[in-house]
């Protein structure tokens, strides 16, 4: 709903530490949660697996019992919370445990008849607080539904309620010892329930930055080419008009092809995150045209053969203040052979395939935590009837790009035996896994391997971007091993 949303993760530096940890002030969901989502904008999967399972046996543990009467009238009910963890954030899980449902009032209906909390201690102080979220989920429904007049309860449908401590109140609130919980129930009921209160602290795992890859060895990146598992890493320095006339008279060879234009930006202009000269790669994405950027490194030619299994890392930035009304391609792996495997050209099991990257739409809701994010996920074709990809959102707070900051990508992929689903694609982000799915199917045949990676930025679709945009990409690499995060000197 149109409150702010608690227990926000802060993720806007770069990896400089070697863990990403979670407190009880970090976020984990938001007005427009769904069974699937813990935002659904945001594309952010809740932080434990089999979120039903998980609430029905926090609902065996309540803090509070009140059972509701089929009555249909509207009336306020007060429950008492016994055993509530004292936190500067705070949310609550209201489940039926029987067939009945019941309705209360949400602060989209009336702020003043919204759920709330009072807190009180035993010098005769008491803390009022309205809740800064009331939203439901129910199993099968897939439409987020914190923008309602009323939140319902019962009957496979959970409340979620979240309250947030204010900071001129946070030096007193350990003394709050009584807490109660206040909603005015509301339009038709259906049936007696019995409500359990809990309390909701879902365990957002600690984890640890996988900082010992090949870019440990190589500070900045520098000659992290010559190491024997890289087959190719490009940082766009030399990306100058002299190096095109030389390529242009046969004396070198582009990396990415004579034939390939882009424009690159100093790094003191995109405000790199290595403080050094250089320059990185832009990617135009203007009204008049889907196509932003487009670079393939074809590793037959370039190696000689077609690897099963490669990594490849790049750092990207959405430009500061951007906007992003739409969907689109972002780098990735591809073995498309000019066949299949993009654009409506289905896999078929023998003529094409790809793994793109994908971006969604800025999160435009502005009460949300990650509000003006763009999430990103991929874009796959895999073995399949329709002759369109799916996209895989990564479900993760790292892959709700913030404009304005760079961030470290790495995806490894291997291709599945021929026949079966078990390919395997991870994700890392600022060196943090973020994403695994072992069962992809891309192939029936041996003889599609991996062509080339694809560093395809395209907006759509068909549709053309509504407004103009930039991204950056810098320190490409392509390896057979894990990567890494840049290390700097």
């Amino acid at each position: 709903m149109k409150a702010l949303s608690l227990f926000f993760i802060s993720s806007l530096l770069f990896v400089s530490a070697n863990s990403y940890c979670s407190s009880d002030s970090k976020a984990f969901f938001d007005e427009s949660a769904t069974m699937t989502y813990a935002s659904r904008g945001a594309l952010m999967f809740w932080p434990e697996q089999a979120i039903e399972t998980q609430l029905k046996a926090l609902a065996k543990k309540p803090l509070g019992v009140q059972k509701i009467t089929d009555s249909d009238t509207t009336r306020s009910i007060i429950i008492s919370l016994d055993g509530v963890k004292q936190q500067q954030n705070l949310s609550l899980l209201l489940a039926g445990m029987n067939k009945g449902i019941f309705s209360f009032t949400s602060k989209e209906k009336s702020q003043s008849r919204a759920p709330y909390l009072i807190a009180s201690n035993g010098k005769g102080e008491t803390l009022k607080i309205t809740a800064a979220i009331d939203t439901y989920i129910q199993k099968g429904v897939r439409k987020e539904q914190g923008f309602k007049d009323a939140v319902q309860v019962g009957n496979g449908r959970y409340g979620l309620l979240s309250f947030q401590i204010p900071p001129e109140n946070l030096e007193n609130f350990r003394s709050f010892n009584k807490w109660k919980l206040v909603l005015e129930v509301s339009g038709k009921q259906f049936g007696d329930t019995s409500l359990h209160v809990s309390q909701l602290a879902l365990k957002i795992p600690e984890v640890t930055a996988e900082l010992d890859g090949l870019a440990k060895l190589y500070p900045n990146d520098t000659l992290i080419n010559s190491h024997s598992s890289v087959y190719f890493a490009d940082s766009f320095d030399d990306a100058t008009w002299f190096k095109g006339i030389k390529a242009k008279f046969g004396l070198i060879e582009l990396p990415w092809g004579n034939r390939v234009k882009f424009n690159t930006i100093s790094h003191e202009d995109v405000g790199h995150f290595l403080q050094s000269e250089g320059a990185s790669a832009i990617a135009p994405f203007r009204t008049t045209q889907n196509l932003a950027l487009n670079l393939e490194y074809p590793f037959k030619q370039k190696i000689g053969y077609e690897p099963e299994e490669a990594y490849f890392r790049y750092y990207l930035k959405l430009a500061k203040n951007a906007v992003v009304g739409g969907a689109g391609k972002l780098p990735g792996f591809a073995g498309t052979y000019g066949k299949a495997g993009w654009g409506g050209r289905g896999n078929t099991g023998t003529n094409g395939w790809s793994a793109r990257g994908a971006f969604f739409d800025s999160i435009k809701n502005k009460n949300s935590p990650w509000a003006g994010r763009m999430p990103i996920g991929q874009y796959v074709y895999q073995v399949d009837k329709d002759k369109y990809g799916k996209t895989l959102p990564w479900g993760h707070d790292l892959s709700t790009i913030e404009p304005g900051r760079w961030y470290c990508i790495e995806q490894h992929i291997k291709l599945n035996t021929p026949g079966k689903a078990n390919a395997l694609l991870e994700v890392w982000v600022d060196g943090i896994k973020i994403y695994r799915k072992d069962n992809l199917y891309f192939r029936d045949t041996e003889k599609l391997k991996i062509e080339k990676v694809w560093l395809n930025f395209y907006f759509g679709g068909v549709a053309k971007p509504t407004r103009d945009f930039d991204m950056y990409v810098d320190n490409v690499v392509i390896a057979s091993q894990y990567i890494g995060p840049v290390s700097v000197n």
